[in-house]
């Protein structure tokens, strides 16, 4: 069910998106200690299963991800320690910097590129740590950032309504409860299997897929 979410919902059916997707997170566990230089940004509506996406990724790499940061300030605020030796970030409705999304595309160009990122703990002298995050953005508006006309930074995805909670479809919860039941320590050790053996030896991160929702 959760590569069913992954290739219909989040990849829309579109099966160059789901493979760079598939690529990428393969990637970015094979690659520990590397950035992939290269963010995806899932746009869709509420209570479709895009968190239920990011949750399973984050508790895959369990210590080493951040699965949701809703203000910048954890990443170039005065105490953004939490961020330091995390290989996995998910900005969900991610909000502050003057609440602009040319100013949060402008800090987030060096945190998605930089080998190094500033870390500011409490009661500890600023210091310097290796940047190895890999982004994916959760947002339900057209675009949480702006992106410059010739971005190769992001893959932009409008995910599709397959299976939305709302008041007049509650059972539409089921389908979700079923996906979350199945998330067994079986399940994520054959996830992580299949992560560690899938060839990406020729998959390139900053070959980005072109999208509809991107040109828009």
């Amino acid at each position: 069910m959760y590569f069913d979410l992954i290739k219909e919902t989040i990849a829309a059916g579109d099966e160059r998106i789901y493979e760079y997707i598939l690529n990428w997170l393969a990637w970015m566990k094979q690659n520990p200690r590397k950035k992939s230089r290269a963010a995806i940004i899932l746009q869709g509506r509420q209570e479709i299963g895009k968190n239920r996406f990011t949750d399973v990724i984050a508790e895959l790499l369990n210590r080493y991800s951040c699965p949701n940061i809703t203000n910048i300030d954890e990443f170039t605020g005065k105490f953004n320690s939490v961020v330091e030796n995390k290989m996995f970030a998910v900005h969900d409705e991610m909000m502050n910097y003057n609440d602009s999304r040319k100013g949060i595309a402008t800090v987030m160009k060096s945190i998605i590129s930089d080998q190094t990122i500033r870390i500011n703990e409490k009661n500890q002298p600023r210091r310097t740590a290796e940047n190895v995050m890999n982004v994916i953005y959760v947002t339900n508006s057209d675009m949480p950032i702006q992106l410059e006309t010739d971005d190769r930074r992001h893959l932009v995805r409008a995910c599709k309504t397959v299976h939305q909670v709302t008041e007049e479809h509650p059972e539409q919860t089921e389908c979700f409860k079923k996906l979350s039941q199945g998330c067994t320590q079986e399940f994520y050790e054959n996830l992580m299997t299949y992560f560690l053996e899938r060839d990406v030896s020729q998959f390139k991160p900053s070959l980005i897929p072109m999208t509809e929702a991107k040109n828009n």
